[in-house]
């Protein structure tokens, strides 16, 4: 038990010792808690508020250019020389006037400023960029306070004063003394756009100490949510003190070891038996403990994996193996502690016991794959149905209910399929015998069977009869049918080794008894239970099955060997361990119905008297006898049982006796006349 809980609390998540509440954006508060703020926080955006914003800010980008102011003075330089060089058309280099204009022109172009025409393109009509003016001041503009290229060459030859020739102005090809001088300033862009990001507000509103934040069946709006997220941050950078921590854990440790106590006590007051097998503890614990420590493992990384994960497997397997009882506190307990963790406690605890009472109705046995379909899609019902019914009575209506949740259940139903494959495992690790091994172990085509009717059709007979007997005994008492069904199908195996020694496989008058000495008789006798236990081991039978090999005889006597011994030896000292069974003697209900059917079927052969009352005598005789003698002394049967007992055996050995109708014989025709 320490050890599981040691265990769980590696596997524990740590994110829970911060903040226990788990919550999405409009979806329902599920906690039974009322919220209320344990002390002044306050609201902030979410990080995906704060991204949106940067993201609006990226595509608002707001661009910076600054004047190059030495383009101007480069052009009119330019322009300058060409003039002085005589390179421009003739009527220019005649009139002054003509430069005097272009000079200005140009000035007052390169002082508005020119942009390249591609960029203005890009920019809509409303848009906006910052311009560093030549006091090193940025001023918004509009593109339309710009030339480009085009425009500027165009708003010149719109304008020509009076007199001054268009055609002269052109050819002077003005337009190549036209260079933007509006230059995308990158590194200021950058800096003013990471400015505006930080100067984003963090902060929205401000929660008091003992302010509501949300109560049960709330819906998580944006406005909540907001609250939530604020409370989360504000508890979590809080900080815990180291001694706070280790008080945490402790406690944490405390409560797993409570809930896992629990579960140690319900053996130590009603299943006691448990404890006499350590691997029975092994088994229930780790199946137990699986569960939570996958839930564990799983919360921080998938929160939704909690209704993925099969706990009815629990259940299903501890019911299989142990019984009914045990299964349902073994699931409860792994259940509340994986509710530790969990969102929505009370849901989740309510689906899965649910869950665990449907496993337990409808796998009253599992001895074919189609029983535990059947207990699977009952399972799958119920967990959809009382998640939807829970959330009904939690104040949801029909719009809101989470349906996306009903895919999370499909896929538990599939894992818990799985528990077919999970009891050949089992039994393999924990050497434990389902239903469906004993189902397969009685089949009469099983090789050890098979051997037995060819070789000994007696006592294969003999065999079928008894697991009769047994059954409808067991059925009638309480006990498992399926277990001493198998058991008494093998009980005499042993007997192939030597098969004609045994009278049911005898033929004629011939005994071979009757050359032997009556010690060597009862010893070929005896060799039948060691030599069916060893032809048991080596066909690796579960040990539940050699278990009524073993205890068939108990420590009884050969009584046919042993009074024919004595009769003929009266004055001599009888040595009872030459004719006495190995045992031990049976110690479970399954055992004692066993030994007693199988001396009442055997001895049943030789009744001559074929009557009601002859057949009630003799089941009375037999089984007082071995009563008398102390057999069942270790077996929990009452003498309430006993008497069960005998009266389902006087009705099977009646029906298997009963008397046959005599067919009637044919006579000779007479012979026709002629």
């Amino acid at each position: 038990m320490v050890v599981s809980a040691v265990i769980l609390m590696m596997f524990y998540p740590k994110s829970q010792s911060k903040f226990r509440y788990r919550y999405a954006l409009n979806q329902p508060w599920r906690y039974e808690d009322l919220v209320i703020a344990p002390f002044d926080f306050d609201v902030k955006k979410s990080a995906d508020q704060i991204q949106s914003e940067k993201n609006a800010i990226d595509d608002s980008r707001i661009e910076y250019y600054a004047y190059d102011d030495g383009l101007f003075v480069l052009q009119k330089n330019r322009l300058t020389r060409a003039y002085n060089e005589g390179k421009l058309p003739k009527q220019i280099l005649e009139h002054s006037t003509y430069m005097r204009f272009l000079i200005d022109r140009l000035d007052e172009i390169y002082t508005k400023g020119v942009m390249d025409g591609a960029s203005m393109e890009m920019l809509s009509d409303t848009a906006h960029v910052y311009v560093i003016g030549r006091d090193n001041v940025a001023k918004r503009r509009l593109p339309s306070e710009f030339y480009s290229p085009e425009t500027a060459y165009e708003s010149i030859m719109s304008d020509l004063p009076y007199g001054l020739d268009s055609i002269t102005v052109r050819q002077a090809k003005i337009s190549s003394y036209i260079i933007p001088n509006l230059v995308l300033d990158e590194e200021k862009t950058e800096q003013m756009l990471e400015a505006r990001k930080a100067g984003i507000e963090e902060i929205i509103g401000h929660v008091h100490k003992g302010e509501k934040i949300v109560d049960q069946g709330e819906l998580v709006t944006s406005e909540v949510f907001q609250k939530l997220e604020g409370y989360r941050l504000a508890y979590e950078q809080r900080g815990v003190s180291p001694n706070d921590r280790l008080l945490q854990n402790v406690g944490i440790f405390l409560m797993i070891v409570i809930l896992l106590s629990a579960l140690l006590l319900y053996f130590l007051a009603f299943r006691k038996q448990i404890l006499q097998e350590n691997k029975n503890l092994l088994f229930i614990f780790t199946i137990t403990c699986f569960f939570p420590a996958l839930t564990y493992l799983l919360i921080d990384r998938l929160p939704l994996a909690v209704y993925m994960i099969p706990y009815a497997m629990v259940a299903v397997l501890v019911r299989i193996f142990i019984d009914s009882r045990t299964a349902f506190i073994s699931l409860l307990t792994a259940v509340l502690l994986s509710a530790l963790v969990v969102p929505n406690q009370l849901e989740f605890i309510l689906v899965n016991v649910v869950a665990a009472r449907v496993v337990l109705v409808t796998l009253r046995s599992l001895s074919q794959r189609s029983d535990l379909i059947k207990t699977t899609f009952f399972v799958l019902l119920s967990l959809v149905v009382t998640n939807g019914v829970y959330d009904l009575a939690s104040g949801i209506n029909l719009t809101e209910l989470d349906y996306w949740k009903a895919l999370y259940y499909v896929a538990n139903f599939v894992f818990l399929m799985f528990s077919y494959t999970m009891v050949y495992l089992l039994e393999w690790i924990f050497g434990y015998v389902s239903n469906i091994r004993l189902v397969e172990l009685s089949d009469i085509n099983k090789p050890l069977l098979r051997r037995l009717s060819e070789v000994a059709p007696g006592t294969f007979q003999h065999s079928l009869n008894v697991s009769i007997l047994c059954a409808a005994a067991v059925d009638k008492i309480g006990g498992d049918i399926q277990l001493v069904r198998a058991g008494a199908l093998y009980h005499d195996i042993g007997k192939m080794r030597n098969p004609s020694y045994f009278t049911e496989n005898q033929s004629g008058d011939l005994n071979p008894h009757d050359s032997l000495p009556y010690e060597d008789s009862a010893k070929i006798i005896i060799k039948h239970v060691t030599d069916g236990v060893d032809m048991a081991q080596k066909a690796k039978l579960p040990e539940s099955i050699i278990g009524f090999i073993r205890t068939h005889h108990g420590l009884g006597l050969t009584k046919f060997f042993y009074i024919k011994y004595k009769n003929d030896h009266p004055d001599d000292p009888v040595d009872e361990s030459l004719f006495r069974y190995p045992g031990p003697n049976p110690h479970t209900v399954e055992q004692g119905v066993m030994m007693l059917a199988d001396s009442v079927e055997a001895s049943s052969r030789s009744i001559t008297e074929v009557t009601e009352e002859g057949i009630i005598r003799h089941v009375n005789k037999i089984v007082d006898s071995i009563v008398s003698e102390g057999m069942l002394r270790n077996t929990p049967l009452t003498f309430r049982d006993i008497e069960v007992i005998k009266l389902v055996f006087c009705d099977k050995i009646l029906t298997m006796n009963h008397s046959r109708i005599k067919y009637p014989e044919l006579k000779a025709e007479s012979a026709r006349p002629t």
